[in-house]
């Protein structure tokens, strides 16, 4: 007797792809927050600073803001470099090569 495999519809495949689409959506939008938060307690800490050693001019929140942007800069580029790393271990699963120069 022979056993009749099904192929899985086309329709499967969908969601997934739809999933995929709202995780990388997710990711992205997670790092512009992470950014946007970062920025956000520099300028604070800097202004509470300010406030406390009553210094003549915004010196502490730009200082702090500066420091919050190298700082939110350097998590952009490392999370950034994850989705990428995660995005090829996806195409080397689905059996697509990544690189353009071999052809």
């Amino acid at each position: 007797m022979e056993q009749h495999k099904e192929e899985p519809s086309k329709e499967i495949s969908k969601p997934k792809k739809a999933v995929e689409k709202y995780s990388t959506f997710l990711r992205y939008s997670s790092l512009s927050t992470e950014m946007i938060v970062m920025m956000l307690i520099c300028a604070y800490s800097g202004r509470y600073l300010d406030n406390i050693i009553k210094a003549n001019g915004p010196y502490c929140t730009i200082g702090f803001l500066l420091f919050g942007t190298f700082a939110s800069l350097v998590i952009l580029i490392n999370g950034l470099k994850k989705i990428s790393n995660k995005k090829g271990e996806i195409l080397k699963k689905k059996g697509k090569d990544d690189s353009f120069s071999e052809k």
